[in-house]
């Protein structure tokens, strides 16, 4: 029998195709209508029926006409999302630090703020209280005529419950089910969202010019910790109840290295940034991760591996191997994807490839593609989870705005005092 499928009703559509044009506005910087037919894909009676309802409500702007050398007839409009819309406040949440970006409404940062935090000697108040004044210091440090805030979006390290209200666990934090957003949204009058770092840095990855159509592919941060953002068919994959795909834990030496989550034998225990210096220290696998605390550059590691040091060569080799184990892992329930590794800068992540390649190749799921499998490398996680934030939580005042028309200059929280 053949698969019905759903009619899309005419509003739907329509809300949808305003969403896209927004989205597509910000991307571009703003552009003309010609030029967003093109790039949408939607007719030109289409576009310049709905921007021109987007400008009588203002959420988009009428920037200064352009006339190419060659061009006829009359001058092209620019058209970008209007910046005093509001603000979002886009925050990265880590071991031991929390960054703030505010974004106007076409996605311009208008403050940047970055804070140094004993995260692990914070209690569920200390957090809460931690996060509104960052968020207020960077409001403040603002533009003088900044628009008020709109919403607020974290990327958490950490796993986050789906409908990102509830941080479930931290390995930055001593306690588990923190209600941040709840506690933000009290403390702002705006909505606040959670997601895990890692989808947000997929999710900025997807949206990078190059990778323009990619839909198969996975973010894995090699930091302090170990993280994957995965997107499949073009889609976010989560759990049924939580965000994110915790690869880091996935056990590949059951009984091995002690990680930081408390048990032994996880992909972070060896590729996580505290699991390599470990092992470049010479130390024991069943030391604890905590005593050696967040490893923030492990850029000797290569030199040292090159000068002879059969630790940090130990270090490079296993972490690669860990790496590649978990991947053969996933490898075996889907197909192979192409792969970003993030939070290392780029020799390092060289010489990892070479023993995560060769892990790869012997196994049955990757001893196909081990040598052409596309690896690529990003070395900063921090702008990527402020861009994937900034994404998110844009998307998603758009998809507010546009049900709720009268909150476009009646909005909720405002510039700290």
């Amino acid at each position: 029998m053949a698969r019905r499928t759903m009619a899309t009703r005419p509003d739907d559509m329509r809300r949808m195709n305003r969403i896209r044009l927004l989205a597509t506005l910000r991307a571009c910087g703003g552009t003309s209508r010609h030029a967003l037919s093109h790039e949408t894909g939607l007719s030109a009676a289409t576009v310049s029926t709905i921007t021109a309802e987007l400008i009588e409500e203002g959420l988009i702007g009428i920037g200064e006409s352009t006339t190419g050398a060659t061009s006829r007839g009359r001058p092209r409009v620019t058209l970008k999302p209007a910046a005093d819309v509001g603000i979002l406040a886009c925050v990265a949440f880590r071991y031991n630090q929390a960054i703030v970006s505010l974004v106007d409404y076409a996605g311009e940062q208008v403050a940047h703020l970055r804070s140094d935090l004993d995260t692990r000697s914070l209690d569920k108040d200390g957090l809460y209280s931690a996060l509104e004044a960052l968020i207020r210091r960077a409001m403040a440090e603002g533009p003088v005529d900044a628009p008020p805030l709109r919403r607020i979006t974290l990327g958490m390290q950490g796993i986050v419950d789906l409908e990102g209200r509830t941080l479930l666990w931290s390995p930055a934090l001593t306690f588990h089910e923190a209600p941040l957003a709840d506690a933000l949204e009290e403390r702002f009058d705006v909505p606040a969202r959670l997601y895990n770092d890692c989808d947000l840095m997929a999710e900025a990855l997807r949206k990078q010019p190059f990778r323009k159509g990619l839909k198969d592919f996975a973010a894995i941060l090699v930091a302090s910790g170990v993280g994957m953002g995965l997107h499949l068919r073009g889609q976010l994959v989560n759990g049924l109840k939580s965000s994110g795909t915790e690869f880091g834990h996935i056990p590949v030496h059951p009984g091995g290295a002690l990680c930081r989550c408390g048990h032994r034998g996880c992909v972070e225990a060896y590729a996580g940034g505290y699991a390599m210096a470990r092992r470049a220290a010479g130390l024991h696998g069943s030391d604890s991760p905590v005593d050696i605390g967040a490893v923030s550059d492990l850029s000797t590691l290569v030199s040292k591996a090159d000068a002879g040091d059969i630790h940090a060569r130990a270090a490079i080799d296993e972490a690669g191997e860990a790496l590649g184990l978990g991947l053969a892992s996933l490898f075996t329930l889907v197909d192979p994807f192409p792969i970003v590794l993030v939070g290392q800068h780029d020799e390092l992540f060289e010489r990892m490839t070479t023993p995560l390649r060769r892990t790869l190749a012997a196994t049955r799921a990757g001893q196909a593609i081990a040598e052409s499998l596309p690896i690529s490398f990003s070395p900063d996680p921090v702008p990527l989870t402020l861009a994937g934030a900034a994404l998110s939580g844009l998307t998603a005042l758009d998809e507010m705005l546009a049900n709720n028309l009268h909150l476009v200059r009646e909005p909720g929280g405002g510039k700290a005092a």
